[in-house]
């Protein structure tokens, strides 16, 4: 059984196992601006998946004409 202590429901992040909790922080900082765009950038573009899927689900939808117009 898991147990989250009173720090979890005061607010404070945690990274959460199956069993256990192994950090609690209190110093969250967002992302900036130019982290949010190297993100974008990483996800979107520089991962072969991104591509790929994009691709196939292209080929399936022209090969199975959807939408039928």
């Amino acid at each position: 059984m898991l147990t989250v202590g009173p720090a979890i429901s005061q607010g404070l992040q945690a990274a959460v196992t199956s069993e256990k909790v192994l950090l609690l922080t209190t110093n969250y900082v967002p992302m900036t601006a130019e982290d949010r765009w190297k993100d974008y950038v990483c996800q979107d573009f520089a991962e072969p998946g991104a591509l790929f899927q994009t691709s196939f689900t292209a080929l399936r939808d022209q090969t199975g004409n959807v939408p039928s117009e």
